[in-house]
């Protein structure tokens, strides 16, 4: 068994994780989560997991929307490019499809404020992809925990100073 497993549970946002990983991501700044208990049945073999809950809507507000580059989706799928003011305008757009098919993500996202950001997190609404602070990854594979996909990306960078830092 690994420390992290992969579950289709609840969003792709949740993770099913080992009490030790989890003894080692609560040390780092996590953007709000809860965790509860759940137990693992792997033929006969019962473990105790725990299955960490991430949610944030806190995020939206840390975007600074003018300097990152959006895709309208439809059904997930990119279309187009769209220009994004705030999250209340990705809200009106959103409630104006019926379908439900209305999406945006993005191609490149540009966060505020360096101070505020979390070892941990996911850019939700604009995407259920965990991502992870270089100094968290590092601690991970030194630490040698067992069925994690880390990848760089410089898809999301931070304002610090009027600079911005990928």
């Amino acid at each position: 068994m690994s420390d992290y497993i992969s579950t289709t549970a609840g969003p792709g946002c949740d993770m099913l994780i080992s009490p030790e990983l989890y003894d080692c991501i609560r040390l780092f700044n996590v953007m709000p989560y809860q965790v509860f208990p759940a137990l693992i049945d792997a033929n006969k073999d019962i473990r105790e997991y725990l299955w960490l809950h991430l949610y944030g809507l806190p995020f939206v507000d840390l975007i600074d929307y003018k300097k990152s580059s959006f895709i309208r989706t439809e059904w997930t799928i990119p279309q187009d490019s769209i220009a994004l003011e705030s999250f209340s305008q990705y809200q009106q757009l959103k409630s104006q499809d019926k379908t439900g098919a209305f999406g945006v993500t993005f191609d490149s996202l540009t966060l505020r404020d360096r101070s505020i950001i979390w070892d941990l997190f996911f850019p939700f609404p604009f995407d259920s992809t965990i991502v992870i602070s270089e100094r968290l990854a590092d601690e991970l594979i030194k630490s040698n925990y067992t069925g994690l996909s880390i990848e760089p990306t410089d898809l999301i960078s931070c304002t610090l100073n009027n600079e911005t830092d990928r």
